[in-house]
């Protein structure tokens, strides 16, 4: 009985440490030290809070007003 829950506590343990290595996370780019971290919906570039279209696919960000 010790055995098996020996081998399903290394079984988890082992599960978990794979999935953290899998797992991309989340990066934050830096652009002359501000803080970035809103990616472009389109082309998922980062991208500045201040930023009015993708510095990367210059499709523009908010309402569309005509």
């Amino acid at each position: 009985m010790l055995e098996i829950g020996l081998l399903v506590a290394l079984f988890a343990g082992v599960t978990l440490v794979v999935r953290k290595l899998r797992s991309p996370g989340i990066e934050h780019a830096d652009f002359d030290g501000e803080f970035v971290d809103l990616p472009c919906p389109w082309c998922e570039a980062p991208t500045r809070e201040t930023d009015s279209a993708c510095p990367s696919c210059d499709q523009a960000f908010g309402i569309r007003i005509t």
